[in-house]
């Protein structure tokens, strides 16, 4: 018979993959019966679950039911960095631009001192690395943003992982922070994007292109893209 945990990690990964199939009712049940198979925050990938319902619900525009999800701080590092990431998008989400710039740094900080050895660390430590730059980029912090970026990168390379999604995210950034920085790599960047990862990368792609094309003073061009 399976364990709790077994039980929650493959109700988390059914969950995962509904979510990104974009069937949101079936993850939400799916990822609730993870949380309740887990048992507890203490539970195997009760807080991964969490994340997702947080993230799901962010989508969804309801940032109180997304402040539910990530009420708990894990007891890890990496796990805490993940939480803090997700906070400082929420925070964002709300207009408060300094509690994200908090949340987004203390995610950087917790990475620091987690131990980062292992391939599941250091892709984990990526993914809210991604987040936090995430967010950096869309309140205007290219620079910092930029360097959150290139610290994912040197773990995805010391993992030796090919990570689609991961390297998606990170290269939109990439492409947000260098046109806030004035980088004529821009649209270099941009169109190495893999839009097809997910519907919302396709969107930041459009609405790049609309920021692009308004800087240039192409109105026409701009107000087609958005």
């Amino acid at each position: 018979m399976p364990g709790r945990g077994e039980v929650s990690e493959s109700l988390y990964r059914q969950g995962a993959q509904l979510w990104i199939e974009r069937r949101l009712d079936d993850a939400i049940r799916v990822l609730e019966a993870a949380i309740d198979a887990a048992g507890s925050p203490d539970g195997p990938w009760w807080f991964p679950a969490s994340r997702a319902l947080a993230q799901i619900a962010m989508e969804g525009d309801d940032l109180d039911l997304a402040q539910h999800h990530l009420r708990h701080l894990p007891d890890d590092g990496i796990g805490r960095a993940q939480q803090g990431a997700l906070r400082g998008r929420r925070a964002m989400l709300l207009g408060d631009t300094d509690s994200a710039v908090i949340e987004a740094s203390v995610a950087v900080g917790e990475l620091r001192n987690a131990p980062s050895d292992d391939i599941g660390s250091l892709m984990n430590g990526a993914i809210a690395l991604a987040w936090v730059a995430e967010v950096l980029v869309e309140i205007g912090h290219g620079e910092a943003a930029i360097g959150v970026t290139t610290d994912a990168r040197a773990r995805i390379s010391k993992a030796a992982v090919d990570d689609p999604a991961i390297d998606a995210i990170l290269t939109m950034v990439e492409a947000q922070a260098a046109r806030l920085t004035g980088d004529p790599s821009a649209n270099d960047r941009l169109a190495q994007v893999n839009r097809g990862i997910s519907p919302d990368l396709a969107i930041l792609v459009s609405r790049e292109q609309a920021r692009a094309a308004w800087d240039r003073g192409d109105v026409g061009m701009a107000r087609s893209k958005y």
